[in-house]
């Protein structure tokens, strides 16, 4: 009896916060509803897609919803695209490491990079569908889980079916999640549930909503049991109001990115809020568009009669009644010209193209289409997208921190408890594990260092013709080492600056030695020339005496 109070208790505090969530996310779901509409038809869990909708009466052109679908795509293709590791096992405020932590670290790194490449493909497909939804809404969600001792496992969250809210310092420590499921499917998930069984029993195919409420916990302690974990899970029927599992994570399992901050922090804009009034608009030209070619092929036609026009039926192929006199027309002949089958179609198609254009740059893919201007070398191109992607860079912030991070960190942690690395040196335990990102992306980021780097060192060597001191006050090596990882290259592949010393030192004592090896031959070579003088004199002395 307590502990059924307890629960219905739980359950009136989880509902009561659902509609503080609800009320929290409310102002972002008409625009949510429009990008559905015009923009992003796919998105996962949507309403309208479960209400199995088309949306054919919505869409007569489809350029935005083609931009909705290529800009995720090529997020993901330069976030995670390269063959090369995507994210650099790092130690926290370590500016060196040993040579047996930089091994484990570079394992680590590899295991990990083949594991996200290579094996699990759930990985990448809900990586997609977030970055789908993060450029559309502004607000990509995602969840990292598994068994305990298994491998991580990954799935996108709509953001439809999502509340959350974040604290101070920005983190998500409470989340709410609505799944459904047929009465059939509940009694499979939660045999023990006599309320599932009964609910089948009145009809198995009934569709049954659940709610998953994620919280943090006071005081809770990682690696502890499932209620001593610092985040609470409870899974609740919707319909009955009952209880049906009982959680715990070490983490938040959850994430959000978003792509531009919205109203409150919460919730974001993307791409789709600033795309889907001009692809209303465009659709709206569009039909427009195709209205007057359907009126120019199969034209009004006009009846002059005796009698007044009444009504004036648009319709293609549509006959009018009417008095050309009456319509202030001399005869037939001035009537025909004066009255068109069509207006000029080319405004339309300028203003649509024009729409086109304007969609494609509120999804940052204009560059990717073939200029009509003079071609450009492949360089050129890639200039171009990296200008677009430092456009992105306060954007992409959110999706390395708050999304890539949490996903790393939790499959880092699930990794290393599955035994997927050999045993950490002693010295690495107890320390925090940061990941740098590695990509094309972060590369085009990182283009302004590197940039920065080439102009200071064009710099130098221009005053240094004037006054070669000026040398003294750059370091090679540390603009180098930043220079090849602002590419990209893995610290790994570079030797350390400890080994670099001794390789040099090395080739400083043998050139010293080779030096005096060389002086000494001279020496020796030349007490050989003056002994054979020597002996040449006295030879010479000897025979002038005879």
């Amino acid at each position: 009896m307590e502990q059924d109070t307890a629960n219905k208790a739980l359950i009136t505090g989880i509902f009561a916060k659902w509609e503080d969530l609800k009320a929290k996310r409310m102002p972002f779901e008409a625009d949510w509803d429009l990008i559905t509409m015009f923009c992003a038809p796919r998105t996962i869990g949507a309403k309208f897609q479960i209400q199995q909708s088309l949306l054919t009466q919505y869409l007569t052109d489809t350029t935005a919803v083609d931009a909705g679908e290529r800009f995720p795509a090529m997020l993901y293709g330069y976030l995670i695209g390269s063959s090369n590791a995507f994210a650099i096992p790092e130690v926290r405020g370590r500016d060196k490491v040993s040579h047996e932590e930089q091994q484990w670290l570079d394992f680590a790194r590899d295991k990990t990079h083949k594991f996200f490449k290579h094996g699990d493909v759930t990985f990448k497909k809900a990586l997609y569908q977030q970055l789908y939804q993060h450029a559309n809404y502004g607000t990509g969600m995602g969840w990292s889980g598994g068994p305990y001792g298994g491998l991580p496992r990954f799935r996108a969250v709509s953001c439809f079916d999502s509340w959350y809210d974040r604290d101070a310092d920005g983190k998500i420590f409470i989340f709410y999640r609505r799944i459904h499921m047929s009465a059939h499917a509940a009694v499979i998930e939660y045999p023990d549930s006599e309320e599932m069984k009964e609910l089948a029993k009145e009809s198995a195919a009934r569709e049954l909503e659940f709610l998953v409420a994620v919280e943090m916990r006071e005081n809770g302690r990682k690696g502890g049991a499932v209620d001593r974990k610092p985040f609470a899970s409870h899974t609740i029927n919707v319909d009955k109001k009952v209880l049906m599992k009982i959680e715990g994570y070490d983490s938040m399992p959850f994430d959000a990115g978003l792509f531009q901050d919205g109203p409150g922090g919460n919730y974001g804009r993307g791409c789709g809020h600033k795309a889907v009034p001009i692809a209303i608009r465009l659709n709206r030209l569009h039909s427009a568009t195709v209205d007057g070619a359907e009126h120019a092929v199969r034209p009004t036609l006009f009846d002059f009669t005796n009698g007044a026009l009444k009504k004036f039926d648009r319709r293609a192929a549509a006959v009018n009644m009417a008095s050309f006199s009456a319509l202030g027309f001399k005869n037939i002949n001035e009537a025909l010209q004066a009255m068109g089958p069509t207006g000029d179609l080319r405004p339309g198609i300028e203003m649509i193209n024009k729409a086109e254009t304007q969609i494609e740059k509120a999804y940052y893919i204009d560059w990717m289409n073939n200029s009509s201007g003079p071609a450009k070398t492949a360089y050129e191109v890639s200039d171009q997208r990296d200008l677009r992607f430092k456009a992105l860079s306060p954007m992409i912030t959110s999706l390395e921190t708050d999304v890539l991070g949490v996903k790393m960190d939790r499959a880092f942690e699930m990794l290393l408890r599955y035994g997927a690395f050999p045993s950490m040196p002693d010295s690495l335990r107890g320390e925090t594990i940061d990941f740098s990102f590695r990509s094309a992306l972060a590369a085009a980021m990182d283009d302004g260092e590197i940039e920065a780097i080439m102009k200071s060192v064009g710099l130098v060597k221009e005053i240094a013709e004037v006054d070669p001191d000026v040398v003294d006050n750059i370091d090679g090596d540390k603009l180098f080492r930043q220079g090849v990882s602002d590419f990209g290259l893995p610290a790994g592949l570079l030797p350390s600056p400890d080994d670099v010393t001794a390789k040099r030192e090395a080739r400083a004592e043998a050139a010293q030695q080779a030096q005096e090896l060389e002086q000494a031959q001279q020496v020796g070579a030349a007490l050989r020339d003056g002994a054979q003088g020597l002996a040449t004199l006295e030879n010479a002395g000897n025979g002038g005496a005879q």
